[in-house]
């Protein structure tokens, strides 16, 4: 979902389960986000526990893209330096935001009947307060990874296994576990790390798990992924039929540690997979380059459902599908599309 090409620098091949993973994760961010619009329709209790719990069940898949750049940025043998942080890293997602910002505020008055004139101060306004769309935070979030990637880098440079073992299980103590004790007992603890964000964990576990410094057999991995559905979903029970404001908060938080563990597991068990060949890579691999678009441009997608076509979800699931089939499917093609003439104006610049 990044910008970054998955490759290995130490052999410049590309790392096939690397591929795999965020080509699934890119299809769970669509599956989360339409069944998120979904529970909008829902009438019953259970409905809403269908479309809440499928949500909350996918949101492994950004924590795992995480851990992917976590993986790549943080390798000592890739050449990151400051200038090229600013001159590659940090103009592709800015550039982005820019016009997808712009972009959006044009769609929604066009597809609302609105001015389209007052779209570019509402474009204006999304760029500096993130106001947009709300699926725009990952572009923020990869703005600031990049920042204090220098940073990043020099720990994992420096540090021995151990140092990222113990680094890696502070931050899940104070950035997981802390918040769900304090929320659950309704208590502030007085113990805390100068860390705000969940994301610095999830950054040095991908890195630490690719690189075998923390190692997890098959059959851990598979107990994290067990356990951490069993905990979402129980979350999600309490939230829906309980109305456990505190279960909600927790359980839509990607530092909730069912999440967490979910997302190591996942990560864990396409590490295992390894690099074996499979039929399906070379679509994998097409995905994965496209990933980054597929992201920004689906949500517009599943708004012409939600606004327009309103479709029948609960009463004729098959629409659920095609929303989801046309949500991840659209953007795919109009990647491929613009990849053939952003490759076509490459080489007439070059030819001239």
């Amino acid at each position: 979902m990044d910008a970054l090409v998955t490759m290995d620098s130490s052999t410049n091949k590309r790392v096939t389960y690397f591929s795999r993973l965020k080509a699934l994760a890119c299809l769970a961010v669509v599956i989360l986000h339409t069944f998120y619009a979904a529970d909008a329709f829902a009438t019953t209790v259970g409905q809403h526990m269908l479309a809440i719990s499928i949500r909350n069940l996918m949101m492994w898949s950004v924590p795992c893209f995480v851990m992917v750049t976590g993986a790549l940025l943080f390798d000592p043998k890739r050449n990151v330096t400051i200038s090229k942080i600013f001159r590659k890293y940090l103009p592709r997602v800015v550039i982005a935001l820019v016009f997808f910002s712009f972009a959006f505020a044009i769609f929604d008055a066009v597809l609302l009947k609105k001015p389209v004139a007052d779209a570019f101060a509402t474009g204006f306004n999304a760029i500096v307060y993130g106001t947009g769309w709300k699926h725009m935070w990952y572009l923020y979030l990869i703005i600031g990874i990049y920042l204090v990637l220098p940073f990043y880098r020099m720990v994992t440079r420096s540090a021995t296994d151990i140092e990222i073992r113990y680094l890696v299980g502070v931050l899940f103590v104070f950035q997981a576990v802390i918040p769900v004790i304090q929320a659950v007992l309704n208590v502030t603890l007085p113990f805390y790390i100068p860390f705000f964000t969940i994301y610095p964990l999830f950054l040095m576990a991908g890195y630490a798990i690719h690189n075998d410094i923390i190692k997890i057999k098959m059959w851990i991995a598979i107990v994290f992924v067990v356990v951490g559905v069993a905990s979402v979903l129980g979350m999600t029970y309490l939230s829906v039929y309980k109305g456990n404001a505190v279960a909600n908060t927790l359980v839509t938080a990607y530092s909730f540690p069912g999440i967490v563990l979910f997302s190591c597991g996942a990560f864990a068990i396409y590490k295992k997979c390894g690099e074996k060949p499979c039929k399906s890579d070379v679509l994998m691999t097409i995905i994965d380059k496209n990933s980054f678009g597929i992201y920004l441009m689906h949500m517009a997608v599943l708004k012409v459902f939600a606004i327009k076509v309103r479709p029948d979800i609960f009463g004729k699931p098959y629409w659920m599908a095609i929303e989801v089939v046309a949500s991840f499917v659209i953007p795919f093609i109009l990647m491929i599309i613009y990849s053939f003439i952003a490759k076509s104006v490459k080489k007439v610049v070059k030819a001239s």
